[in-house]
């Protein structure tokens, strides 16, 4: 008796494993990954009325980015782990080409590198670039450059991946569904 139990319970598990596998393999087949295209620095990304181009992108420390006063005022209080941390920070140039006042959402931007992503820093930008918005408004044919900042934590890398930080390939990624456009940046 117990052995007949036994194998109705086998089945059971072997029939919703089958079952399980098949649901997946219908689900990835019906909503397949993005498309992902892939830019260098230095070319223009076009985003509905607004072009986007990175410009720089620089690997350092937080202290490496202080700016005087304001840096002791804003950020240091603010960024006291006893994590190590290095911090990327990227030069973008926001062009409007539409016909209206655009509105340039910040909050798009992840930066990826395998499997670690992690999007910008709000406190840190609001810190590079003397501003109190996430939401950029850019009037017709003007540009405006504005600096993202990311942290990265030894916690969030292998040891490994962390000692070879550097070498390690990054891409600024702006859209995820239905195509990843993203930048393969030359991180120095």
């Amino acid at each position: 008796m117990k052995r007949k139990i036994g194998v109705v319970i086998l089945m059971v598990v072997f029939i919703t494993m089958i079952a399980t596998t098949i649901r997946i393999i219908e689900i990835n087949a019906r909503y397949p990954g993005p498309e992902e295209t892939t830019y260098s620095m230095g070319e223009t990304i076009r985003n509905e009325d607004i072009e986007i181009t990175i410009l720089d992108s620089r690997l350092g420390e937080l202290e490496d980015f202080k700016n005087g006063a304001i840096f002791q005022d804003s950020l240091e209080t603010f960024y006291t782990f006893d994590f190590r941390r290095k911090v990327i920070v990227l030069d973008v140039l926001l062009e409007n080409k539409g016909d209206t006042t655009a509105r340039a959402d910040m909050t798009q931007f992840v930066l990826e590198s395998g499997s670690w992503a992690n999007g910008w820093d709000l406190e840190f930008f609001r810190y590079l670039n003397d501003a109190d918005l996430n939401m950029l408004e850019i009037p017709t044919n003007k540009q405006q450059k504005v600096k993202l900042g990311f942290f990265m934590y030894d916690f969030q890398l292998s040891q490994s991946d962390w000692n070879n930080i550097g070498e390690k390939p990054f891409y600024l990624v702006m859209e995820i569904y239905p195509e990843k456009q993203q930048v393969l940046l030359d991180v120095k």
